[in-house]
């Protein structure tokens, strides 16, 4: 069964903390007489330190991982869960997946129209996140469906958002260089290359990750079909 919708539940609290203080006489010190050493047979309480949690031998692998061709869910011991190719499929039970696996329902829409003429455009949206895909079914097979990812922050939901070489929304792209992206003749920074024996041919297009960034920073993760360089990574 689809999800559909956002839940949000905001908490305030306000608390007001208002007080009134009356000027009283100083107490009068006590005598000598009337002060009690303290007993020796008395311990001294000693402060218990809060020991620090050991962490996890099984880190939790879960992850959304965007690739040239396809997106792929991993599991919590990084075992895929499901995937969805870029080109040709219906990502509808894929969406499902998400919506499960990052405890976040998206919103699922269908609208007339699409890119170069496809008659109805699907898009599946989250805060972070939108999969979209156009098509025509009365006209063409699976093959004419394409797929796009779009990708504003390193998570959806608490699923994690990376490319398949680990740069995500938010790192700097000097870190996002030592993963592999480079500028291309034609892109101003791409990644993960469906095959990068091509990346620098000028004759035959390689499928990439396209990223966007602002000041130093990538600020969106975007892959599809039809997301391509000729060459100069």
């Amino acid at each position: 069964m689809r999800r559909t919708g956002f839940t949000v539940v905001v908490g305030i609290v306000a608390i007001i903390l208002t007080g009134c203080t009356t000027a009283q006489p100083s107490p009068r010190p006590p005598t000598a007489s009337h002060t009690q050493p303290p007993s020796a047979s008395a311990p001294i309480p000693t402060p218990t330190p809060t020991p620090t949690p050991t962490p996890s031998l099984t880190s939790n692998r879960a992850a959304l991982v965007i690739s040239a061709t396809d997106v792929t869910l991993l599991d919590e011991s990084g075992e895929v869960e499901a995937r969805l190719k870029l080109k040709g499929e219906d990502p509808t039970p894929f969406a499902e997946a998400i919506n499960t696996a990052a405890g976040a329902a998206g919103v699922a829409a269908t609208t007339p129209g699409g890119p170069e003429g496809a008659k109805f455009t699907s898009t599946f949206t989250w805060d972070t996140l939108k999969i979209s895909t156009f098509f025509s079914p009365d006209e063409c097979d699976a093959g004419c469906r394409g797929t796009f990812v779009y990708v504003t922050a390193p998570s959806v939901g608490t699923l994690p958002i990376h490319t398949t070489s680990g740069i995500f929304v938010g790192e700097t792209v000097d870190d996002a260089k030592e993963r592999g992206a480079q500028p291309t003749s034609d892109l101003p920074l791409a990644s993960d290359p469906e095959d990068p024996s091509l990346i620098n041919s000028t004759t035959e297009a390689t499928r990439v990750v396209i990223l966007d960034a602002d000041q130093g920073v990538i600020t969106h993760i975007r892959a599809g079909d039809g997301y391509s360089s000729l060459g100069g990574m």
